[in-house]
């Protein structure tokens, strides 16, 4: 769900009803994380909704590309970048109600759900909703880095109320 701000004006205000929508930023990096140098700069990208293409440009030197919520507001867009297509929609961040699975979603968005689970079929999504070593490496992961930066969290691979706090306020949902 995406929060959207509506400016409500009185009759015979000058000025309509806005509709702000934020942008959803997509890292392109070498590596997880939110250390310097990680992002891939200049990397041309286009934005296709609709069957058509509506925005395009290259990756921030973060490695971002900025997709806008007005595109994504109105359906899934495709995203294509080093000549591959991503698809992109917004998601229920709750995933069925579950904490654990929402935090394994917010953990995905930031880059951290990475790898395979050995003992899991290919196609498993990072947000099962079961507690597992992906898991819990993903978790420390994130806390080496926000401890690193801030020493605001344990590095305990638990992913208790500070880290879930972490979490929602970096991945915006």
């Amino acid at each position: 769900m995406v929060k959207t701000f509506v400016a409500r004006t009185f009759d015979g205000a000058p000025t309509g009803n806005r509709n702000n929508t934020p942008d959803f930023p997509l890292l392109f990096q070498i590596a997880p994380g939110a250390g310097a140098g990680l992002g891939i700069a200049g990397v041309p990208f286009t934005i296709d909704a609709a069957g058509q293409t509506r925005l395009s440009g290259a990756t921030t030197a973060e490695g971002a590309v900025m997709v806008p919520g007005s595109l994504l507001n109105a359906g899934p867009v495709t995203v294509r970048i080093f000549d591959t297509d991503y698809t992109v929609q917004l998601e229920d961040p709750d995933l069925g109600g579950t904490a654990l699975a929402g935090s394994q979603k917010r953990l995905d968005v930031r880059g951290y759900m990475t790898g395979v689970l050995l003992d899991a079929a290919p196609d498993t999504p990072a947000n099962n909703g079961a507690l597992d070593t992906r898991t819990m490496q993903a978790t420390l992961n994130f806390q080496t880095d926000r401890n690193s930066s801030d020493g605001s969290i344990a590095i305990d691979a638990d992913l208790g109320d500070q880290t879930r706090r972490a979490l929602r306020r970096e991945a915006g949902f």
